[in-house]
């Protein structure tokens, strides 16, 4: 999934939202340490296999990313939410965890100046 999808620049999403630039880069530099501590929540809950911490987890995490037009990583939250919806697939959701903070990593580089993996 993530090696095809790549995620707006701070331009993009300014446009798509109708915000200046920095008012953008502001509210995208909220979110690395934001998905990080929802990571760390959702990979405890797939650990103990808490579906209803999971499914509320990565609704939160969705928000977060659909706000900022964040698609690729909207699309992968949503899946782990249909994974504990259906009390399943731990495995699979662990593995879109991965893709998840990849994508957290990329976005960080981004707003650090780094270019898009």
């Amino acid at each position: 999934m993530d090696s095809v999808c790549k995620l707006p620049t701070v331009d993009e999403v300014a446009g798509l939202m109708g915000l200046p630039p920095a008012t953008a880069g502001k509210l995208l530099g909220m979110v690395p340490s934001r998905m990080d501590t929802i990571l760390a929540s959702l990979r405890a809950g797939l650990d103990a296999e808490d579906w209803e911490a999971v499914a509320r987890d990565a609704h939160a995490a969705k928000g977060v990313c659909s706000n900022l037009r964040l698609q690729p990583m909207v699309d992968i939250v949503h899946a782990i939410e249909q994974n504990a919806k259906q009390q399943r697939l731990a495995s699979e959701s662990q593995g879109l965890c991965n893709q998840l903070e990849r994508f957290t990593e990329e976005l960080r580089r981004m707003l650090s100046g780094g270019s898009q993996a």
